[in-house]
């Protein structure tokens, strides 16, 4: 499962998206370990920011109001087994403008059938929605 949140910096006036995901499970997706690997007891590789960035660049896609948003991969972190990344995205939207979010999440889902990842949406004056996606469910969206 991969999990973000998605929330509102009024100060800095950009919205930052914070996603976990499996480090072993990119691993396996990106080639680095076999699937069939036990990588409990051993040193797991740590991928690049700039893989996860094309990786995401590839699986997780964001749009305001129908219309795709700027993804900036800004820190990627291994935290024990996860794989812990920031992204920044810049809209000229305040959040009371955005009427909807669409998302397009593929994360792992290609490889691995029970795969399941979700996006909490917590924006200021907007109700919290949370979004489920796996193989078969990977465009959802959120409406206000």
């Amino acid at each position: 499962m991969s999990v973000a949140n998605l929330s509102y910096d009024p100060i800095k006036k950009e919205y930052l998206l914070d996603l976990r995901m499996f480090l072993d499970d990119f691993l396996v997706v990106t080639g680095a370990l076999p699937e069939n690997a036990n990588p409990f007891g051993q040193m797991l590789a740590s991928p690049t920011k700039n893989e996860v960035r094309t990786y995401l660049a590839d699986h997780f896609k964001i749009y305001f109001n129908n219309d795709l948003v700027e993804q900036k991969v800004d820190k990627v972190k291994i935290e024990e087994l996860t794989i812990h990344v920031t992204i920044i995205i810049k809209s000229s939207l305040d959040p009371e403008a955005i009427k909807s979010i669409k998302v397009l999440d593929t994360i792992y889902a290609d490889e691995f059938i029970n795969q399941r990842n979700i996006i909490h949406i917590n924006l200021p004056g907007k109700s919290k929605k949370s979004l489920l996606f796996n193989r078969y469910e990977r465009e959802e969206i959120a409406s206000w």
